[in-house]
Formats: structure tokens, sequence, C-alpha cells
């Protein structure tokens, strides 16, 4: 199959960084992106306010996998990454009214010696003896548990509910008791035995932050893609529909003629990839909306710099049974100072998600004083100067259970229809990494 046209349907990362590689990898190819929304760029929002630099979506890439460092070095960003502060890279979890440190070097909250146990105020010392009881448990395969079930068997449910759900619920917004453990705690998922003992024959953190990002914020990397691609990304351009002809698809726009495409690649949530397809397969279409998406809100608020003694740390983590709306907060000031004015704090809350669809219901203004008034749980808040709010629709991946069976289910379906290609984090694997090694395998599949 020729790769003369490509059409991208959707101008997120996912999209902008696949147009970018087919480019690259098959250069004769006629490539067209076109998003439905007047801006690109997708969940990655920069907002730019009071001397401020915050990413209200993504505000990180990790540096492992290398693909999202990549795509920013591919883009010519290589020298704009910098890391979090140093003297700021630990967390806080909430529990009861304080914030407690939590123990460094951990992996998704998971000790790498008993000794880690013993030292943190996290856990209860009957906590700390069955999260223990790991280096004695013996291994045991079962494909059908839950990260968070997984994490109970090997650990206890106090180690679940207070070190591993609120690092790994935090970064889904999701229930850890439904998300599958391949792709939520991927290094533990095929671990036979103890989990404590292999962390501790592994080779330990360099010290290094495992996290790079733009300086300018988030949106420098949207705005490089677009610049590489030119006036080949078309906004405000809504498909409604898919429809296959032999070995072409015909791209259906609402007020536009039709587009003819060799490939077509569908790099936008699930549910709106189901909606293009249901026309030409509703079966197609159902397998697509098996895989769920949540969604949530991002509220800023800034503060005066000496209103507080703020604690040295990158954020907090607030865990599921200390129950509110608060999933996480970022204390932008401590982890990226060079984005905040002198004299400010500003704090980055998440909502929603699976932890507290009901917050999402709620006005903007009363969000904004339930975010406010939890955080004044933990810190004593003075009135904010200013606020931001901006919510995300089903935009984040739920990977339950039998998540890569459906993704690849899901996947063979959209191919047995003809040259389209699914791309995206709710296929590829979260954050800006996952996008991007997404992007370069579908490309590479289409240059093919």
């Amino acid at each position: 199959m020729s790769a003369r046209r490509v059409i991208v349907i959707g101008g997120g990362v996912a999209g902008l960084s696949t147009a970018l590689y087919v480019r690259k990898l098959a250069p004769e190819a006629e490539v067209t992106v076109l998003e439905s929304q007047p801006r690109a760029g997708g969940n990655v929002r920069t907002l730019s306010l009071d001397g401020c630099t915050v990413d209200v979506g993504p505000d990180a890439i990790v540096t492992r996998p290398e693909t999202g460092v990549a795509l920013c070095r591919d883009v010519g960003l290589g020298d704009e990454l910098i890391a979090p502060a140093e003297g700021a890279r630990g967390i806080l979890v909430a529990k009861g009214d304080r914030l407690v440190p939590m123990p460094a070097g951990m992996a998704y909250g998971v000790p790498r010696s008993f000794a880690q146990l013993a030292t943190t105020e996290l856990l209860s010392w009957r906590g700390k003896l069955r999260a223990g009881l790991d280096l004695l448990i013996p291994a045991e395969a079962d494909e059908t548990l839950s990260a968070g079930a997984l994490v109970e068997r090997r650990l206890g449910r106090e180690a679940k509910d207070a070190l591993v759900e609120p690092l790994v619920g935090g970064i889904y917004a999701g229930d850890i008791d439904r998300l599958d453990p391949k792709v939520a705690i991927p290094m533990f998922a095929e671990i036979r035995g103890s989990w404590i003992r292999a962390l501790a024959k592994a080779p330990r953190p360099s010290g290094e932050s495992p996290f790079r990002a733009p300086k300018g914020g988030m949106i420098r990397l949207v705005e490089a893609l677009l610049d590489s691609l030119g006036d080949r990304v078309r906004l405000a351009s809504h498909v409604e529909q898919l429809e296959l002809r032999g070995q072409t698809v015909r791209v259906h726009r609402a007020g536009g003629a039709p587009l003819e495409a060799d490939h077509v690649v569908l790099a936008v949530p699930p549910r709106a990839a189901a909606f293009a397809l249901a026309p030409s397969s509703s079966a197609v279409a159902d397998r697509l909306r098996a895989l769920r998406t949540t969604s949530s809100a991002t509220v800023v608020l800034a503060f005066a710099r000496d209103a507080v003694a703020w604690p040295k740390a990158s954020g907090l983590l607030v865990p599921r049974r200390a129950g509110g709306t608060i999933v996480a907060a970022t204390f932008i000031a401590e982890k990226w100072p060079v984005r905040v004015r002198e004299g400010l704090m500003v704090l980055r809350a998440f909502v929603g998600g699976d932890r507290s669809p009901d917050a999402l219901r709620m006005s903007d203004n009363a969000l904004l004083e339930a975010v406010l008034a939890e955080l004044r749980r933990y810190l004593p808040l003075p009135e904010p100067s200013w606020t931001h709010l901006h919510r995300f629709h089903e935009a984040t991946p739920q990977p339950e259970i039998g998540h890569a069976r459906r993704v690849t289910d899901a996947r063979d379906a959209v191919r047995a229809l003809g040259p389209i290609h699914i791309v995206g984090a709710a296929y590829d694997g979260p954050g800006i990494a996952g996008c991007a090694r997404g992007a370069l395998a579908t490309a590479k599949a289409i240059a093919a």
C-alpha cells in the first residue's frame, strides 16, 4: 500500500507526532492533520498568567522510555529541557490532617528494604510487619488480579492504601482495584516472589530526576511540532465519519469536501474513534468503546509566597481512603521555580477521575471552593491571589484488567476494516512518552 496520502485525525501530541514521523520516514507522502478544535495540543495546555507559566495538563516527560525526550530532540527542543528543582523532589502523602513524606527511592510506592518500611510514618507497626511478609510469601501467578489486588497480596491492605494507591491512583486518576498491573505497575507484574527482595537486587536510582520538560512549558512541544508541520495542520476541521472505499478511505468533514486517503490515523480518544467508525462497523466501534476513559479537572491557585511556610516538596498525594475530591497537587514554585515569578507560590490540584466523579458536576465556583477547603485541611492557606480551572472531558485512559488484550482486539478489528490506524495514550501508554512511542510505531507501519 502506497503512503501517498496520509490523513491524521486529531491534533494532540499523538497525532502531531505521528504526522512528524511519517514525514521523516516517508518523505514522499502527502500528510494532512485534521483537528476539530480551534487549537492544537489536545490535553497539553500551558497557562501564562501574572508572570507565571503553569502546565494545566501534563507538566513533564519521563526519561525512560526515551521516546518522549527523543521527540523533543527531533523538533529541536533538546537544549530547552530542564529537570525539576533538585531540592524539591520529595512527595508528601496526606495522613489524617498531616502531610507525611513518602520514603525516597521507592518504586511505585513499593519499598526497597524493610528498613524503609520500619522508618516511615505512613504505616502502623502492624502494617509494616504485614508488608514485610512479602519476603516470605511464596511466588504465585494469577492473571486475573488487578493491580490493587496484587499489591494487597504481596504487601497487605495498609501498604496498598497508604503507599502504592496514592501514586498509581494519582497517575491515572483511577481505581487501583480495577487497573491492569501489566500497565499500572509493569515492573512488578512479572516478578515471581518477593518484590522487596527484587528491588533490593535491582540497580538503585541514580538520584537524577526521571523527568524533563521544556523550560517554557509543555506547550513548547506543541509549538515546535506545529512549526515542523507548517500548513499541513488544519484546525477547526471536524471529521464526521470515515467511508471505506476498497483500499482507500474517504474522510467526511463538517462543512468541507471529503478527502481521500491511502492511510488514516485516528489519534483521538476511543469514543471519538468509535463515532467515526460506527457507520462502517458497529462491532469495531464496540471494541473501541470497551477502552474506558474518565474526566478530570485541574485547579490552579496562586498565593503570596510568604503567607505560608511551604513544604520543600514537589507536591502532595491524597490517598483514596482520605476521601475528598483532590487526587494530587503540585507546588509549582518548588518543582519548577523558573516558571513562577518571585513572591508567589502556585498550586496545581487535580480532581475527578474515578476518585470523585461527582465533583465534576459542581459549578466552577463550587469546585474551586471545595478544592481550597480541602487544601486548607493540610496547609493554612489564605485567599488566593488568582485562580484558574480547566476541565478535561473523557481525557484520562483507564487501563483496566485485560487492557492489553482489548487494545490488541481493537487494533486488529480496525486494521481489518482497511488502512486505518489508532494511536494515543489509550492504546500506547500514559503521557507524552506513550504517545510518542505509538506515533513512531504507527509511522513505521505506514512507511513500510
